[in-house]
């Protein structure tokens, strides 16, 4: 639970507004009041003087009159762009800013794919994304309540300081944070890209408790959920797993886990294999397509040459994540990133391969998100946050369950 404490004599008054707020948003429709004061155990005149008052200052809509004797129900539902947030990944290739509503409806955003790889153009890169998504969305900068941005390397969670990044010059030197808080006028949470794609899986009903989401693009990286609860580590670095060494089987050599399974690398080996059999159906297309969906592609059409390379590929990927989800008894393991395009195909060439080297089965699924998971990670820790700072800073002492895996 979250506890927040202020003195005076409106404290019971304030706890019990923060109560109808957070009803509301866990309604997908309009409520009544009557509605409201069953599900919060608060009175129905108390109820009924709280959202005269949240209705007076904007907080809720009306739908009907409202309720007094001898008038219809009034419903209400929450002003939820009152609760605007935005959630931005910075990656090394890609750049992808959203803004969503309090109950998570998208109201704009914006991409951009980029080569850059000095800091302070990417800094000023993701500016430009942000600035064009809040645009997009109809609002100006100033109406966002939270902010959460995305990147790689190891991410000191009290600090928000990004630490151990090797693909882009000066980016531990730039306090994102601050930077972007200065720019949208709000405060803004940085994190691990790959921490926020399982907190993007932790929105989903279905989710069990405990799972790893394998943020697989050119880089490789891992989220631990354990029981409901994201699991950063002692030194913020659970889930670093892209460096491990593992021995490339094309190359016959060792490598970095994300240089030998990475999009980059599966790209390579492709257009090895189609220079070995240049007139044969794998090499026909393989230069007229991203390499790395192509392979994809190719082997759900049942393509042997890229099932091959589907198949030492998944190899690779469960040596490396088998011994983790056994130590840690997980449930499932998600797939997402860029190479979630891979879909079924990718999911079931590790599904078969881990099932032979664990006791208990478990599950590998691809995230519904795709490439945007860690996007919709961001965003739904930024509505938290905005939140928490709406029921603590603006409504005075409020008691809320924490979100998952804060």
């Amino acid at each position: 639970m979250t506890v927040v404490r202020t003195g005076g004599t409106s404290i019971v008054k304030r706890v019990n507004t923060g109560r109808v707020l957070a009803d509301l948003r866990r309604r997908d429709a309009p409520a009544r009041i009557i509605e409201i004061a069953e599900a919060t155990g608060l009175a129905r005149p108390t109820v009924a003087q709280i959202v005269d008052e949240l209705v007076t200052t904007g907080w809720l809509h009306v739908h009907g009159s409202l309720e007094t004797v001898g008038r219809p129900a009034v419903r209400v539902s929450l002003n939820v762009r009152r609760v605007a947030s935005l959630g931005l990944d910075v990656g090394p290739h890609r750049i992808v800013a959203q803004v969503r509503d309090g109950f998570g409806q998208l109201l704009g955003g914006t991409e951009l794919r980029h080569d850059v790889r000095d800091g302070h153009l990417l800094l000023d890169l993701a500016l430009k994304v942000t600035a064009e998504a809040i645009e997009s969305a109809g609002i100006a900068s100033n109406d966002l309540a939270a902010a959460c941005v995305a990147s790689i390397g190891v991410v000191d969670r009290t600090s928000g300081r990004i630490h151990v990044v090797r693909e882009i010059d000066g980016w531990e030197q730039i306090d994102i944070g601050a930077e972007l808080g200065a720019a949208l006028g709000c405060a803004v949470r940085v994190d691990n890209d790959a921490n926020l794609a399982a907190r993007a899986m932790l929105s989903l009903e279905e989710t069990p408790a405990s799972f790893m989401t394998i943020q697989w693009g050119e880089r490789v990286g891992a989220g631990l959920v354990l029981d409901r609860r994201l699991f950063r580590g002692g030194n913020s670095a659970a889930g670093e797993i892209g460096s491990l060494p593992v021995r490339d089987p094309w190359a016959a050599e060792w490598a970095s886990l994300e240089q030998v399974i990475g999009s980059k690398r599966i790209g390579e080996v492709a257009r090895l294999f189609a220079a070995r059999d240049p007139d044969g159906s794998f090499a026909a297309g393989v230069d007229d397509a991203d390499p790395t969906e192509y392979v994809f592609r190719k082997a759900a059409e049942g393509n042997r040459t890229a099932e091959l390379i589907i198949d030492e590929v998944a190899d690779v990927a469960i040596g490396a994540i088998a011994p983790i989800a056994l130590a840690l008894d997980l449930n499932c393991i998600y797939v997402t990133g860029g190479i979630a395009r891979g879909g079924a195909v990718l999911a079931g060439a590790l599904e078969r391969r881990l099932h032979g080297k664990t006791l208990v089965p478990i599950g590998v699924r691809i995230s519904p998100f795709a490439e945007d998971t860690v996007v919709r990670g961001a965003c739904s820790t930024a509505a938290d946050d905005a939140w928490d700072r709406i029921l603590t800073e603006e409504l005075g002492a409020v008691e809320l369950p924490s979100a998952a895996g804060a």
